[in-house]
């Protein structure tokens, strides 16, 4: 059961410890089955197998510009922000929160955990790190195994491109994190926090090609800036890439620090509505 090794804090009570207990928790009871094991080695070969196409057609001089290096650089990145990478990814995540966490609310099992003097703050840290974090840390270590494998020496020849890019195709991943997780707290049903999951997903996954097939005759307009601010690797690859530029660097730093900005809002709402109006009843 989830309370046999709840921290004990009515004596001597230490944040540090038992965040670890919790931790400890939440990984055996949401880590525990075979498929996420599965879904979780199936990401990492994704970005290994998939990705790492572009870095190939740059090793073997397929790809031939002024820019070829960095483009099949953010052809990866977008490959692995858009494509089945980020999908496996964005899966385990919704498993983990919209039917591990949403779960254990609905079965009066968060009841419990917070029947204890344990800090609210710390049962939800803990959430987030065994449901959110944790599957993001998995899909960044592919996609750098995916350059140290195929092209090392590009991590260390463009290493702020590289670096901003993979910081940006980290962002969407959290944001969606971000809103199934006010979903889970506030509705506290698990069909009903998969369903509107998926809708959520799949409407951030439409957005960016949907408003630059609506202003395919043009340049980048209204629209498609706008869904720049959900999807940041997406300005980035328009300042290295496209000539002339029409994204200059502090305009891109601009999206990636404003679609951030609204990733950390969204967390920080849902802790203040964990820790003061969350009620697992």
């Amino acid at each position: 059961m989830a309370d046999q090794n709840l921290p004990e804090t009515k004596r001597g009570y230490s944040r540090l410890k038992a965040l670890a207990e919790l931790l400890d928790i939440d990984v055996y009871t949401y880590l525990r089955f075979p498929a996420i094991e599965f879904l979780m080695s199936f990401q990492l070969l994704a970005s290994l197998f998939l990705s790492s196409n572009a870095l190939r057609l740059v090793s073997i001089g397929e790809i031939e510009s002024p820019t070829s290096e960095l483009n099949g650089v953010f052809i990866f990145f977008v490959n692995s922000s858009l494509g089945l990478p980020s999908f496996i990814t964005s899966m385990l995540i919704l498993t983990l929160v919209g039917f591990g966490v949403a779960g254990e609310i609905e079965k009066k099992l968060s009841q419990t955990i917070l029947s204890y003097p344990v800090n609210r703050a710390d049962v939800y840290v803990s959430k987030v790190l065994t449901a959110i974090v944790l599957p993001v840390l998995m899909f960044a270590v592919s996609e750098l195994m995916a350059f140290m494998i195929v092209r090392p020496d590009l991590l260390t020849r463009y290493a702020i491109p590289i670096m901003l890019a993979a910081f940006a195709t980290l962002g969407p991943l959290l944001m969606f994190s971000a809103i199934l997780l006010a979903v889970v707290v506030k509705v506290k049903r698990a069909g009903v926090s998969m369903a509107v999951g998926i809708a959520v997903w799949f409407l951030l996954a439409i957005v960016v090609p949907f408003s630059m097939f609506l202003e395919a005759s043009g340049g980048p307009g209204s629209l498609t800036r706008m869904a720049w601010l959900l999807w940041p690797i997406c300005p980035l690859r328009e300042h290295y890439i496209a000539e002339p530029m029409p994204v200059s660097f502090e305009e891109a730093l601009l999206y990636l620090a404003g679609h951030f900005t609204a990733v950390i809002a969204l967390f920080i709402g849902c802790e203040k509505y964990f820790t003061r109006r969350f009620e697992p009843t």
